[in-house]
């Protein structure tokens, strides 16, 4: 059965194909391959949510399946792009797996909570989003873009002063221009230069990358002079 569902599949009829890797799985419970066909085969029905359901069960009923099967189950919710789901399957792989789990697959998850923070930018829930980011810089205090949506989630909660505050945080950790740059761009779309320049002159004064921030200091007063 388990063959002749893998057949099917590979045919382009992923139907038939599931009915019988749905019978081989009742048939022989403790054979992994036809779970994994099985699921498959779902996920060609364009069914994630039984695909997904088949590699947690696995996951859970054979523990020596469990990495295969929530790597497997992962990368289904990636495709997805379903990040709070990618991301708790990740957290699992850490918490259970540590020692298998790759350097460029730990960074996986660095950017899963990046995702699940733009998600939460994009449907307007700027205190969970802050979160989010908060806890990724927590793990990954070199992770620009976070501080960049850290900050605007602050402003954007009416909190202004830790929102700059933030942006003048990740450019000591960082040395980024691109977090002087939001700097500037704010205080030039708010209407208030001479603050954003107020700003950029202690920064230049007090940091230790002072090459970086006159530079940038400079180009705030030249873009002012043309404006």
């Amino acid at each position: 059965m388990t063959l002749l569902g893998d057949c099917l599949l590979r045919e382009g009829d992923p139907q038939a194909a599931a009915l019988q890797l749905a019978h081989a799985c009742e048939t022989h419970p403790d054979h992994a391959e036809p779970r994994y066909l099985l699921a498959e085969a779902r996920q060609a029905l364009r069914d994630p949510d039984g695909a997904a359901a088949v590699l947690r069960q696995l996951a859970s009923d054979q523990p020596k399946q469990a990495l295969r099967a929530l790597r497997r189950l992962r990368a289904l919710h990636l495709e997805a792009q379903r990040w709070d789901e990618a991301l708790e399957v990740h957290k699992r792989l850490g918490a259970q797996f540590p020692g298998e789990l790759s350097q460029a697959e730990r960074a996986q998850g660095t950017a899963l909570q990046y995702q699940v923070g733009l998600q939460k930018v994009e449907a307007d829930q700027f205190k969970e989003a802050a979160q989010t980011f908060q806890a990724l810089l927590k793990e990954d205090p070199s992770f620009v873009p976070a501080y960049l949506y850290l900050g605007r989630c602050m402003i954007l909660q009416d909190q202004e002063a830790q929102g700059i505050e933030i942006w003048l945080e990740g450019f000591r950790a960082t040395s980024e221009g691109a977090l002087l740059q939001e700097i500037e761009d704010y205080y030039i779309q708010l209407g208030l230069p001479e603050d954003g320049i107020a700003v950029l002159r202690r920064v230049a004064a007090t940091s230790e990358h002072e090459a970086m921030a006159k530079f940038f200091l400079g180009k705030m007063l030249y873009r002012l002079e043309i404006l």
